[in-house]
């Protein structure tokens, strides 16, 4: 569940859920901890924290002050 492939990785074999995998053989590059976040396999290097999430009518408030006019604007020459 909720695995990302990057293009062209060769996937063989299962791999656990909130993997991201990558390369010829694909193998894991981030793993997702709960609590923590993007983490490497092996430890090292930085760790993508955990976005928030926002629920949908607080988007929608968030939404409702923006310009969303979809009539097209007239582009300079």
């Amino acid at each position: 569940r909720n695995v990302v492939v990057a293009a062209g990785s060769v996937v063989r074999g299962t791999f656990a859920d909130h993997d991201i995998i990558a390369g010829v053989p694909a193998r894991v590059v981030r793993r997702r901890e709960p609590g923590v976040g993007w983490v490497r396999p092996d430890g090292t290097g930085d760790v993508i924290p955990e976005s928030p999430t926002i629920a949908p009518e607080d988007l929608h408030a968030a939404l409702d002050g923006l310009d969303l006019d979809p009539t097209p604007h007239p582009t300079t020459p």
